[in-house]
């Protein structure tokens, strides 16, 4: 297993993850060559699960031993990045630490079980695991990684599996830009180790996100199809060396990092509400759905999302600003809501259970300690209180950006424990 971990990698703001967009909107890779893009919650989650998923696969162990336990994002050895047991006092800080939960662990098993549908070792085929994929013969800053990659000698067979981790937005495999550019890094670097590839199987495995044809979707590419790509690739790059190169709004906005500052989204937007002015939106600059045509409801319903994208950049965007103390005007930082957590040792909270001749399932899952929530709901608020008054206290989790009005106090943040994602409250 290689000692860097996802993070550390170097990205290409013209890699195959970014192809949905850059493909339809080529002034957005100059326009973003120098926007902090930082990683959400959702992002780094995502790449505890990759990191995760490697390691099942290439040391074979069964993720389920890990269960409850952590992946520590900057551990540096195995050991200390997969953890199998998760310390009652760990506090995971969900920036560099994630529980492995059953929903991860499961995510596991659906991915291992369709590497192993197509992995035949005993055929010869050949497992490339988080490959770098170079792609400079399409465009000098092209390059990428491919999560799981198997060549099948017999069949002369590319397999290229894309994992998401994600729960909200289910990814299509038909002409997917992402896999598709990965087949043909993979097709590629297939031909120079001297093998031939005949078809590609692109697939995606969301174990988290409903789509009606379950969580494993494939699709077949003729190898001359894929050729066909690649040469649509090569002309759609180079267009994003052109400093005048068209903006252009759309469904791939949604994680650009400028949307938040992106005049051509904006307008956009502006348009889709009804509003045609240029200035600060109310209520009232917008259509009531009553007065809207059966086309207004359709563009809105089909390409909201959009809308909804531009809002979270802006959100993320403002709320990284107050963390550094540029806070929003009519805005101001609070925590977030406290949650309840023990003050003292497991092992004190277990003798007074004991005593107390608490069922130990309602205080201990399945060796672990509960929180004061679960343990208040077996013994009652009442016998709670007189048990346990003193051993907890109430914690924050983080920072929320909220609205002047809003009666929690404003807070000093301290920038070390500023990190989150923005969330409602």
């Amino acid at each position: 297993m290689a000692d860097t971990g996802h993070q550390s990698r170097q990205h290409s703001k013209l890699g195959p993850s970014a192809a949905h967009r850059w493909l339809e909107c080529p002034g957005s890779v100059l326009g973003s060559a120098n926007a902090e893009n930082k990683s959400s919650f959702f992002a780094l989650e995502g790449t505890a699960a990759h990191e995760f998923l490697e390691f099942v696969l290439r040391t074979g162990c069964d993720p389920r031993d890990y269960e409850e336990g952590y992946i520590a994002l900057d551990g540096a050895t195995p050991e200390t990045k997969f953890v199998k047991v998760t310390p009652n006092d760990f506090k995971v800080d969900n920036e560099n630490s994630f529980e492995i939960t059953d929903e991860m662990c499961e995510a596991m098993e659906v991915t291992i079980a369709v590497v192993k549908k197509y992995y035949d070792p005993a055929a010869g085929d050949i497992l490339m695991l988080e490959t770098r994929l170079d792609m400079s013969w399409i465009h000098p800053k092209l390059f990428g990684t491919g999560d799981i990659l198997i060549y099948k000698k017999a069949e002369r067979r590319l397999i290229v599996l894309d994992f998401k981790y994600g729960v909200g937005i289910a990814v299509e495999v038909g002409d997917n830009p992402q896999v598709l550019t990965y087949a043909v890094g993979g097709e590629r670097l297939l031909v120079d180790m001297g093998h031939k590839v005949d078809i590609v199987t692109c697939v995606i495995v969301q174990p988290r996100c409903f789509h009606p044809d379950g969580p494993v979707r494939d699709e077949d590419v003729d190898a001359l199809d894929l050729q066909f790509f690649a040469g649509f690739l090569k002309e759609k790059a180079a267009e994003t060396d052109d400093p005048n190169a068209r903006l252009h709004a759309g469904e791939h906005c949604y994680f650009c990092p400028i949307a938040h500052s992106c005049a051509t989204l904006r307008k956009y937007v502006i348009e889709m509400t009804g509003a045609n002015h240029d200035k600060e939106l109310t209520e009232a600059d917008m259509l009531d759905p009553s007065d809207m045509t059966m086309e207004q409801l359709g563009k809105v319903v089909r390409e909201g999302r959009i809308m909804e994208g531009w809002i979270k950049r802006v959100r993320s965007y403002a709320h990284a600003e107050a963390m550094e103390g540029r806070v929003a005007d009519g805005c101001k930082v609070v925590d977030k809501r406290a949650y309840r957590k023990w003050s003292v040792s497991a092992y004190d909270v277990e003798v007074i259970c004991d005593l107390l001749d608490i069922d130990r399932t309602d205080y201990m899952y399945p060796e672990k300690l509960r929180s004061p929530n679960q343990i208040e709901k077996a013994t009652g608020k009442k016998g709670f209180t007189a048990a346990f008054s003193g051993l907890w206290k109430k914690e924050s989790t983080g920072f929320v950006l909220a609205p002047i009005e809003d009666r929690r106090e404003a807070v000093k943040v301290d920038k070390s424990e500023a990190f989150g994602a923005v969330e409602e409250d």
